[in-house]
């Protein structure tokens, strides 16, 4: 659901709460969910998003200015919602 050219830079104090949300309900989670906690901030695509069918995935980035990252990957469902699926971080941002 993000946008072209988004960036998804935001404050590290509202990385580093997303992130920590992101791995307390996991599964739950949808892009919609990670977009509100960013601050109405659209992740950075990291992957074509073209297709919406079923089981593809999607990848956005969010970061810092101060070079801290979050890397999620959603998963389209049949409903053609992103669901969180995974998540990859700069090491020990979210202890």
């Amino acid at each position: 659901m993000s946008v072209a050219g988004a960036d998804g830079i935001v404050p590290l104090d509202t990385l580093i709460a997303a992130g920590k949300y992101c791995n307390e309900y996991r599964t739950e989670v949808t892009y919609d969910d990670v977009y509100s906690r960013m601050g109405n901030v659209h992740g950075a695509p990291k992957t074509d998003a073209a297709s919406w069918e079923d089981g593809v995935t999607h990848v956005y980035s969010w970061s810092a200015s101060t070079g801290e990252y979050i890397f999620i990957v959603f998963r389209i469902a049949e409903d053609g919602v992103e669901y969180w699926s995974s998540m990859s971080n700069t090491m020990g941002l979210l202890k």
